[in-house]
């Protein structure tokens, strides 16, 4: 997993993390991992992840658990206040593949 060890950062970023099971959430993020080492261009050995490929994992691993958790009702928000959340797997694709416009390709 690209985020182990670093629960601090996943849950600055999704701060309902905290109150997942522990195998749950490990599950969560190996699951998140796999799909996107899957979709992401292969690094080179040795190189450092990039920060945007993190965040991809953990807007994978969130959309997972707010479609399990919470089947068809897109919210998350246990303090009687609804937020709407939409699937971030596109916001986690741009990050790991970030569209070029097809103009910059004519030069």
């Amino acid at each position: 997993m690209w985020n182990y060890g670093n629960q601090a950062f996943v849950e600055e970023i999704w701060p309902e993390a905290a109150d997942i099971e522990s195998s749950v959430y490990f599950a969560l993020m190996l699951t998140a991992n796999a799909l996107c080492v899957a979709y992401a261009p292969v690094l080179a050995d040795g190189a450092v992840v990039p920060d945007s490929w993190k965040l991809a994992e953990i807007f994978q691993a969130r959309h997972t658990w707010s479609q399990f958790n919470g089947g068809n009702r897109d919210e998350i928000g246990a303090d009687g206040y609804a937020v709407p959340v939409y699937p971030l797997v596109f916001a986690a694709r741009d990050l790991l593949r970030p569209k070029s416009s097809p103009l910059s390709r004519l030069r």
